[in-house]
């Protein structure tokens, strides 16, 4: 329920969003301030490639020369940026934005320090030789392009490694952005409190208070570039073109890499949120035979439900009301519609799957949830759904018959044949005559969901009818979780790609034939039809092979 006064809703799993119109949001996006969720990976990381790359190589030890490299920088006369706004923190862009005037004495310090303290082994450089548009290129490749460096693939494997470091470890983070809070301390422009500054005296070296350090270094760097985009329009735009031309660039220098790839012997990727080393249970490779036998064995349950179903209705010694039949029509109808979508999904392993089975689940669950609504309501509601979808027919038939009239050919003669077929079903003109045609989005002229709660299945129509909607319609959380599965190049910033993997399961057979036999029970009950004593109910009938267990 929600205040729509203030926004705030009440209560249910939603309490402490805040809603607007029909969009819930977080708390943390719901604050006065503008909130944006930012990707250091995609926009931080290109930037920072070169300590990002010497952390990779040499750990921790690397930092030290690079602050050696600030020390000499910082009181270089003239001034290393024009107007004072960058910082020579390490960014390409940075390094790039170096006055042109200035770059012949930067050079003549730079690359003394750069060698002594072996601030660009062949890896590293070979690494950053990936990129011909490099920001920066005139400090960190041009003065050694006389460096022969063999390359038989490994300085690639070392980028991606690196790139994946960055992503994973949130202390190679926190070194490649400490270069920001270094040149503040040199240039005497620090603002951060004593609290911090004690903190960060003996970093990186004090095991005992790293995490806090890294912490601290990694929210400083973000409120400073917020503060530095806020004073300088054109810098984001900077910093995000070199982004997109860095990530642009690895499409073309690598290529994807599947689990498949890097394990060929093994039998399904990694399970999501699980080290590489975690795989999810293989059911790819069931044996043939083995698939055969299940897909036999409850088949054969399925049509002993079907057949017990039928027995009980065409019982001859039961009542039965010819002078108004829709209600076992409507009944008995749901649920052979229910019985072929079983049968078919059953006889076919290779639909053993979540996804596909959402689309028998999904229809299952209505089923039930309309067979109940229906129950307790008066008894011409069956009339009203057969007439619902008479209504239907007659308007599938009148929009056939316009969009024939636009078309030639063969498709005018399938249509013609369809639009016939209709018309024999609809009793022609004289019987439309007489069909009403309704444009509510269900018979009842009520939501699925209020039919839900109307008969305490709102629990089941949100966990169960809207996961499986979510599958069949094809939301993106759906497609992402069966469709698709992350590239395991870093380079590609594990960007989603097609999956080739079917997790085929088929303990999902059995919940959809135990389901029908449920619904058949209560198929029955609702057209109060005395359940067969002898197995008490039809859910009671099990395969062969389990009652001979």
């Amino acid at each position: 329920m929600a205040n729509k006064k203030s926004g705030q809703v009440r209560a249910g799993a939603l309490g402490d969003h805040t809603r607007r119109g029909k969009v819930f949001v977080p708390p943390l996006l719901s604050m006065p301030v503008p909130t944006e969720v930012l990707d250091h990976l995609r926009d931080d990381l290109p930037d920072l490639l070169w300590p990002v790359c010497l952390s990779a190589l040499g750990g921790d030890h690397a930092a030290g020369g690079l602050v050696k490299l600030q020390e000499a920088m910082a009181d270089l006369d003239p001034p290393l940026f024009p107007g004072g706004s960058r910082a020579f923190e390490m960014r390409l862009t940075s390094l790039e934005a170096i006055r042109e005037e200035v770059r012949s004495q930067v050079l003549g310090i730079a690359v003394d320090i750069i060698d002594r303290h072996a601030l660009l082994p062949d890896l590293v450089l070979s690494a950053l030789r990936f990129y011909p548009d490099l920001p920066g290129r005139w400090l960190l490749v041009d003065p050694w392009s006389d460096r022969v460096i063999a390359d038989d693939g490994e300085s690639l494997a070392f980028l991606a490694n690196a790139v994946r470091d960055y992503a994973l470890d949130g202390h190679v983070q926190a070194i490649a952005k400490f270069f920001q809070i270094s040149w503040d301390v040199l240039r005497g422009k620090a603002s951060f409190g004593k609290d911090v500054a004690e903190l960060l005296k003996p970093y990186p070296g004090d095991p005992a208070t790293r995490n806090i350090a890294d912490s601290a270094i990694r929210s400083i760097w973000g409120v400073t570039k917020g503060a530095l985009y806020m004073a300088d329009a054109d810098l984001q735009s900077q910093h995000v073109d070199w982004s997109r031309r860095f990530w642009k660039r690895n499409w073309a220098i690598s290529k994807c890499v599947t689990a498949a790839m890097l394990d060929p012997d093994g039998e399904s990727p990694p399970a999501k949120g699980c080290e590489d080393d975690q795989r999810i249970p293989d059911r790819t490779k069931l044996d043939v035979e083995e698939l055969q036998r299940v897909a036999d064995e409850e088949l054969d349950y399925l049509a002993k439900v079907n057949e017990r179903f039928l027995d009980a209705v065409f019982n001859p010694d039961r009542s039965c009301d010819l002078y108004e039949p829709a209600k076992e029509e409507v009944i008995c109808g749901i649920i052979s519609r229910l019985v072929r979508s079983a049968g078919s999904f059953t006889q076919s392993p290779t639909r053993w799957t979540v996804e596909e089975s959402a689309h028998v689940v999904r229809m299952m669950v209505e089923a039930e949830i309309v067979l109940d609504w229906m129950a307790t309501q008066p008894l011409a509601i069956y009339d009203k759904f057969q007439k619902y979808g008479e209504g239907r027919r007659k308007l599938m038939r009148l929009h056939l018959t316009d969009l024939a009239a636009t078309t030639d050919g063969y498709e005018t003669d399938k249509l013609t044949d369809e639009i016939e077929r209709l018309g024999r079903k609809t009793g022609g003109e004289w019987g439309e005559g007489f069909t009403e045609v309704s444009i509510e989005s269900t018979f009842a002229g009520i939501s699925l969901r209020t039919m839900a709660a109307a008969t305490g299945h709102e629990a089941f129509y949100r966990t169960r009818f809207q996961v499986a909607s979510g599958i069949v319609h094809g939301e993106w959380w759906a497609i992402e979780d069966f469709a698709m599965h992350h590239c395991l190049n870093p380079l590609h910033r594990f960007h989603r790609i097609p999956s080739q993997f079917f997790d085929r399961d088929p303990e999902l057979v059995s919940e959809i034939t135990e389901y029908f036999a449920l619904l058949c029970d209560k198929a029955l009950q609702h057209m109060g039809i005395a359940v067969d004593a002898e197995s008490e109910s039809i859910s009671g009938a099990v395969p062969e092979s389990e009652e001979s267990a």
